[in-house]
């Protein structure tokens, strides 16, 4: 049975999601028509409410929300209470979710709104992994129970508490709610109450009954007849149809009932729950009359009963003795006292989820609402004090009067002990139910909840407390949220500096997010061909956001400079000074040519932009075309150079501090030569200082080893197999610091490229063009992916008047060497003698930009707007070229012309 329960609620939960799916996907016209008109988004909010309960004619109780329903059938007894308490943070979470996806939509927001939608959808999955927890628990607890039936001694089990409350739970406050739904669907809301706490008067009446029939002397007085006839339709007329009618029986014929409050209950809340959306006004309304039904039961319960007793205690004193009427009025209005104390008490546990559900939906439309508190938690127990005494008065004079013990006495004190365990027993679980939702919100607004509180007791001393814990969540909200905003605050500048942190109200969550992608993007994409350089890399950062990164770089005259570095710490500070080294690496191979003129211009803009006390190490390597190379090391791990010819390791280093540190830092650098098949390696601390569960590091000699061995493969390859043996190595443990290395490795079939480029150049002197055309197209197959053979080429085209050709070339080339001024200006040559103006316009153009007053590159921008017939750029051109080279003799005969 509870695994087809189960199975219903994850079905009605899949089917609500849908519908909330559809909602995003259409209009809210088209989706109010499909659903009976009603506007917006409520009638999903109210659906979602019902959902929560159990429908009419399932096994347990219709108006207990999810979490009191497991509650219910026993779940809280096998160690579930997380869960089920977890449910109902959830549900609050999605109805805060719901609110907020409807006024996404409104404001057109879609994007936001699917977004929140799918987070929705995860808290969805947590829900039906909490159900199938709670099945597989409760089946287990089945199987336990039902071998407990087998193997069990009835004699233990008959005293053990736990399960006589559970079964007292199980059968009667079960069955009470299930005949509550049952009369609530067939008639109304009121009258269901009314009813079901009427069942409690009946009790009370058999007792007072029985209390009576041992002490009245009607026979002798010769009124038992008609006191019987009077007191059976005194009731009938005044107690049945009075009390309800007054309550709703005749609700569905159109009568109303005899209080405003009570028709307005009837008109919102039916069987189902809630069943239309009542306005923001009509809401509180709502409440105010469900917070007054327990009130309005108790007077109509002291009322009706008290005209019954006036009826048969006037006509007793009138027709039959003194003594009798006066034992009746004693007995009856024993009886009334507490059947007014018995329906105030079920009436407010009946009526507390719907107040609970009522309040919550006036919190989530943001309605406030007063507290209401009318008994004292004092004021019942005097209640229950004084019904003791009552009985035990009851008992002494039933003693008196029949001299002794005898059946009807003890059918009297066993009824009374039951009326007075009833009325405990509802109290109680009304007080349990209470604490349990102060417990709850106190320990969700503890760890880091909204610390949202609907109580369903009206008890003053619960509802006092009740106000102090949302005051209480209010102040603690109110200092998050202003916290929240501090931290928005701070996070501006951060988000200015590195110009691609979006938005002030974004989380650090966000922040860290948007930054790991920024770094990522500064990072080079590898593998990378470079005059048969073949260069991969690797990066894999300890958090999101990590301090190592790595660079190449383009320098003039063909050169490049490769970067390793490790900022100090991690997160984004380091993040951000990752990216002002980036810019400052950047300007400095602009503008220096070795890597001590390049480290001392970073350090200077470090330490004048960066306050804090971050730093970085860093080894960078500058190569010519020849192969030769100047490197530096500012305090960083030695780079590793494994030579083809022997397979030894030299480690390159010189002396240099931390970059960003100190002011007078003074770097050193030195001279080597990589020879072809040499494979150059670079990395960072996190490699060799990574440990695995027994606490060894990976190390440098098990590096170096690994370099021998991996010395025939590619740097792809190698690559793989470095990572392969790190992660064997580290097995499950988390690196503690960021992994980055670096692998060039100098073609060895590519020895034939330099001889190649050396006769061409000869050839390209003595003006033999055909010749080094037809060398470099032999070295072109072997690495075709070298831009200075298509540099060479194109020259050695243009000289031939082969403008396509140069042209092809140079715009290969510039793909990869997007700095060269004199790359760009060649292939603008090439288009204007092509004939293709505008593109020669835009390549001389870009020329200039690279390289101030580039004379040759802004003759052929004036020529390229002559031919577009753009007059006056043109004119403007050869003025800004006489204005730095008066004696340009081009540009005034250009001029002339138009002066003519």
């Amino acid at each position: 049975m509870s695994a087809i329960n189960f199975e219903s609620m994850k079905i009605k939960h899949e089917r609500w999601f849908a519908d909330l799916e559809e909602y995003l996907t259409e209009s809210e016209s088209d989706f109010s028509k499909k659903h009976k008109g009603q506007n917006d988004f409520d009638m999903l909010l109210w659906k979602w409410d019902e959902e929560e309960k159990e429908r009419p004619g399932e096994k347990h109780s219709g108006v207990c929300p999810l979490s009191q329903w497991l509650q219910t059938i026993g779940l809280r007894n096998y160690g579930s209470i997380k869960e089920i308490r977890r449910l109902e943070e959830i549900h609050d979470k999605l109805h805060e979710n719901v609110i907020r996806i409807i006024q996404l939509k409104k404001d057109d927001e879609f994007e936001k709104a699917r977004d929140l939608f799918l987070k929705s959808r995860e808290l969805l999955s947590e829900i039906i992994n909490i159900l199938n927890s709670l099945d597989e628990i409760l089946k287990e607890h089945d199987y336990h129970e039902n071998i407990s039936k087998q193997n069990g001694s009835l004699f233990f089990r008959a005293f053990n508490i736990d399960f006589i409350m559970e079964k007292i739970d199980t059968f009667i406050l079960n069955g009470w709610f299930l005949l509550f739904m049952v009369v609530t669907r067939i008639f109304n809301y009121t009258f269901a109450v009314a009813f079901a706490t009427s069942i409690g008067g009946l009790l009370i009446a058999i007792d007072i009954g029985v209390f009576l029939s041992s002490t009245l002397n009607l026979k002798e007085s010769g009124t038992f007849d008609i006191f019987v006839e009077t007191f059976f339709l005194a009731t009938l007329i005044i107690y049945v149809l009075g009390y309800y009618v007054h309550f709703g029986m005749l609700w569905k014929l159109k009568v109303p009932c005899f209080s405003k409050s009570l028709c307005i209950i009837n008109r919102y809340i039916d069987f189902n729950g809630i069943k239309e959306s009542p306005s923001d006004e009509d809401l509180p309304r709502l409440l105010k009359s469900l917070e007054d039904l327990p009130k309005l039961n108790m007077i109509a319960a002291l009322i009706y009963p008290g005209l019954v007793m006036a009826s048969v205690v006037i006509q007793e004193s009138l027709l039959g003795t003194v003594y009798n009427a006066l034992l009746l009025l004693g007995g009856i209005s024993a009886a009334i006292y507490i059947y007014v104390f018995f329906t105030y008490i079920s009436a407010e546990l009946l009526t507390g989820i719907m107040r609970k559900r009522i309040k919550r939906i006036l919190v989530l439309r943001g309605v406030s609402f007063p507290e209401m508190a009318y008994l004292s938690i004092r004021k019942k127990f005097l209640f229950i004090g004084s019904l003791v005494f009552i009985f035990m008065v009851g008992i002494i004079f039933m003693i008196n009067l029949n001299h002794g013990i005898n059946l009807a006495l003890l059918a009297f004190i066993s009824l009374s002990v039951l009326i007075l365990y009833l009325i405990l027993f509802l109290y109680l679980m009304s007080m349990e139910e209470a604490m349990e939702e102060i417990e709850k919100a106190a320990t969700n607004l503890a760890r880091g909840g909204r610390g949202k509180l609907y109580i369903s007791s009206m008890d003053r001393e619960l509802v006092t407390v009740s106000k102090g814990i949302i005051a209480a969540s209010y102040e603690v909200n109110a200092v998050r949220n202003n916290l929240e905003k501090r931290v928005e605050e701070r996070t501006k500048d951060l988000n200015i500096a590195l110009k691609n942190l979006r938005s002030k109200e974004a989380i650090i969550k966000n922040e860290l997010s948007i930054a790991a992608d920024i770094q990522k993007g500064i990072l080079p994409v590898t593998p990378v061909h470079y005059n048969c350089m073949h260069m991969v890399a690797h990066y894999q950062s300890m958090e999101e956001i990590g301090g190592d990164f790595y660079d190449i770089f383009y320098m003039d005259g063909g050169k490049i400079a490769i970067l390793m570095a490790d900022v100090s710490g991690h997160g984004i500070p380091a993040a951000l000074v990752t990216t002002m080294a980036k810019i400052g690496f950047t300007e400095a191979t602009r503008m220096y040519q070795t890597p001590k003129e390049i480290f001392n211009h970073v350090n200077k803009s470090l330490i004048a932009h960066v306050k804090t006390q971050d730093y970085l190490t860093a080894f960078l390597v500058i190569i010519n075309e020849n192969y030769e190379v100047v490197y530096g090391n500012a305090s960083h791990r030695k780079a590793l150079v494994i030579r083809m010819k022997d397979k030894s390791i030299e480690e390159w280093d010189t002396d240099g501090l931390f970059v960003g540190a100190l002011e007078n830092s003074d770097y050193g650098q030195k001279r080597d030569q990589l020879n072809f098949g040499d494979r150059l390696f670079l990395y960072t601390d996190g490699l060799v200082e990574a440990r695995n569960g027994h606490g060894a590091e990976f190390g440098e000699d098990r590096l170096k080893n690994i370099l021998r061995e991996t010395m025939p493969l590619s740097p792809s390859q190698a690559k793989a197999a470095i990572l392969s043996a790190f992660n064997l190595f580290s097995g499950m443990e988390k690196i503690n610091d960021d992994v980055t290395f670096l692998i060039l490795d100098l073609n060895k079939d590519c020895q034939k490229i330099t001889q190649f480029k050396k006769k061409s150049q000869l050839l390209y002197h003595e003006k033999k063009y055909s010749e080094a055309v037809n060398l470099l197209k032999e070295a072109l197959t072997i690495d075709p992916k070298n831009r200075f053979i298509h540099q060479y080429l194109a020259k050695c085209y243009l000289k031939l008047e082969n403008y396509p050709k140069a042209a092809d070339h140079l715009n290969y080339y510039l793909t990869r060497q997007r700095t060269d001024a004199d790359g760009f200006y060649l292939l603008s040559l090439a288009q204007f003698n092509s004939g293709i103006y505008t593109e020669s316009l835009a390549a001389a153009l870009t020329a200039c930009q690279l390289k101030n007053n580039y004379k040759k590159a802004m003759q052929i921008a004036a020529l390229s707007y002559k031919e577009l017939n753009n007059r006056e750029d043109e004119i403007r051109i050869w003025k800004k070229i006489l204005a730095f080279d008066p004696e340009n003799e081009t540009a005034k005969k250009e001029l002339a012309k138009y002066e003519s």
